[in-house]
């Protein structure tokens, strides 16, 4: 007997269910924080209530996908169905968790000099109800997308006693930091669900979700990443938008419609307007292009409106930059003279600088050997979606090794969706050749994926809980 209800009943309970995990995150973000207190804190009330709300609701959906049967044989049917979309809620969780404990780490002071350029910036923004920050060191996305939560907690501020007019908001209050923070958790945490989508997209061949589940795990527990969902800063946010616009393009490369491609341009815009950084996904969309379409359809109108849609992106997430020209220009052109600026030997001192940080927190040594035998498996063996993604990861590189401009950790986080992406599928690739070499039972595959990934994903996990532990116990 069939235990999926009609169409539109299910969609209806998707629908519930997606509201009651919007009202959670609501509740967290913003009227779940006990403002009077310091350092401030998720309301425990609150938030019980919201996740009891998204529990009965998962327990209606469930019941209600199986009404009419009874049997335990149905639950397990069930279950076995839904395995893979289980799997990728429990990695989400714990990328959840992962990126939240410790959030507040050093509030009232700040753990990252550039978190001060972007809430400070947000809040004169607010204050001056003005989508302008007058500053374009970084683009406006991310900071457009904290206004109306900065809003809603000044809001909160007021019936609190803790201001009374914008005017009385401090630029360094710590509140506007961790509602700035959670946003980049959260980004951070939808990053993990983004790469899944990437690898699934990436390796059409590979019919299960094995790859996908552990590339989502890789990401989920990587240390840089970790770290940076916790400051208020830029490179998470363009990460998960990054992840996105690599879908799209790796989807232009595979079928190449109308609306692949003016959402691959969208996203990639979008992307550079949360950061600068991610212009070389204008490189990953050029090869997906001409990959897909040589000879004969290179010229095309979808091509010319994709990459049309990238300024257009770019702009609906910096609109004031429209109107504000000159202070845009002369903050890209001092930006702009770092790049390309480095001599050969400075391009590769910092090549093996990331090379050492690499092997190191970066990806950990097992992490790292699985992705340069992915690089190098890509090269060998080329097929277009890996190429796209290899040259988006090699153009990033080049980029940050021929920059004066000083060197973090985080600017890798923006190159692990796609290096896990290739290194995952290469992983359950070998692991199928095996399978089919010696005709193993599926399951000793499967349970040898899992160790393989547990080993990979150890030390990177290890310095994540390291780290918030840290954060979580700093007063």
């Amino acid at each position: 007997m069939s235990i999926r209800p009609p169409d539109r009943d299910h969609r209806v309970v998707n629908v519930l269910l997606a509201l009651a995990t919007a009202n959670l995150i609501a509740v967290m973000v913003t009227g779940g924080f006990s403002l009077p207190l310091g350092p401030y804190r998720i309301g425990l009330h609150s938030t019980s209530r919201s996740a009891a709300f998204v529990a009965v609701l998962a327990i209606w959906r469930v019941v209600w996908m199986r009404r009419g049967t009874s049997t335990k044989d149905d639950l397990i049917a069930w279950t076995k169905a839904n395995a893979s979309h289980l799997t990728l809620g429990a990695i989400v969780l714990v990328a959840l968790g992962l990126r939240f404990w410790g959030l507040n780490n050093g509030l009232p002071a700040m753990t990252h000099s550039d978190e001060q350029d972007v809430v400070g910036h947000t809040i004169d923004m607010l204050k001056r109800s003005s989508l302008d920050p007058q500053w374009y060191h970084y683009p406006t996305a991310f900071m457009n997308l904290l206004l109306p939560s900065f809003a809603v907690y000044f809001v909160i501020g007021v019936g609190q006693g803790l201001w009374h007019t914008l005017a009385d908001v401090p630029a360094d209050a710590a509140g506007f930091y961790l509602v700035a923070r959670a946003h980049s958790a959260l980004l951070g945490t939808a990053t993990v669900w983004f790469t899944y989508l990437l690898c699934r997209r990436a390796w059409p061949e590979l019919k299960d979700a094995r790859a996908g589940l552990i590339a989502a795990v890789l990401v989920a527990v990587s240390f840089n990443s970790v770290r940076s969902s916790h400051e208020a800063v830029t490179d998470v946010p363009m990460t998960a938008v990054a992840t996105l616009a690599l879908v799209a393009i790796v989807a232009v490369c595979q079928r190449g419609l109308r609306r692949d491609y003016v959402a691959a341009g969208l996203l990639i815009g979008l992307a550079c307007s949360t950061k600068y950084s991610a212009a070389p996904l204008a490189g990953s969309l050029l090869i997906a292009h001409i990959w897909g379409r040589w000879p004969d359809r290179v010229w095309s109108m979808d091509a010319v409106l994709g990459f049309a849609a990238i300024p257009a992106g770019f702009f609906l997430g910096s609109p004031a930059i429209l109107f504000d020209w000159h202070i845009f220009l002369e903050h890209v052109g001092w930006l702009q003279s770092f790049a390309g600026a480095a001599t050969p030997e400075q391009a590769a001192g910092r090549f093996f600088e990331m090379v050492s940080h690499a092997l190191g927190v970066g990806f950990g040594w097992p992490g790292a050997l699985l992705s340069a035998a992915a690089m190098a498996a890509t090269l060998y063996r080329p097929r277009r979606e890996h190429i796209i993604l290899l040259a988006f990861v090699v153009l990033s590189l080049t980029a940050i090794t021929h920059s004066t401009h000083r060197w973090f950790p985080r600017y890798l986080v923006p190159l692990y969706p796609a290096v896990y992406a290739l290194g995952a599928g290469l992983l359950v690739t070998v692991a199928d050749w095996v399978e089919r070499r010696w005709t193993l039972r599926p399951i000793y595959v499967t349970l040898a994926l899992v160790v393989a990934t547990i080993i990979i994903a150890a030390p990177q996990l290890q310095s994540a809980l390291s780290y918030d532990y840290l954060a979580s116990s700093q007063p």
